[in-house]
């Protein structure tokens, strides 16, 4: 996962350009140059307002995964010690 806004920008304009190649060729057996050039990318425009809003999201994506992987972890160790007896929690 790209953990900077730039490489970001740069993998949406790679994904774009991806999307503007594949326009030029058949891609499989009943999708035709035709087909593929009636398919929109509906990439925004990327305005300083849009990048911060970006930003932002792609931040509270990363503090949710690495909280995932907290909590993941946290689950591995204290459950086998809940099955074995030696946690209790008291409801």
């Amino acid at each position: 996962m790209p953990k900077n806004p730039l490489q970001i920008t740069n993998l949406i304009q790679e994904i774009k350009t991806l999307l503007d190649k594949a326009k030029k060729q058949v891609v499989q057996e009943f999708v035709t140059i035709e087909t593929v050039e009636d398919i929109e990318s509906c990439l925004p425009e990327i305005s300083s307002v849009n990048q911060q809003i970006f930003i932002e999201l792609f931040e509270k994506v990363r503090g949710n995964y690495r909280q995932i992987q907290s909590l993941t972890r946290s689950c591995d160790e204290l459950l086998p010690r809940l099955m074995r007896g030696e946690v209790r929690v008291e409801m």
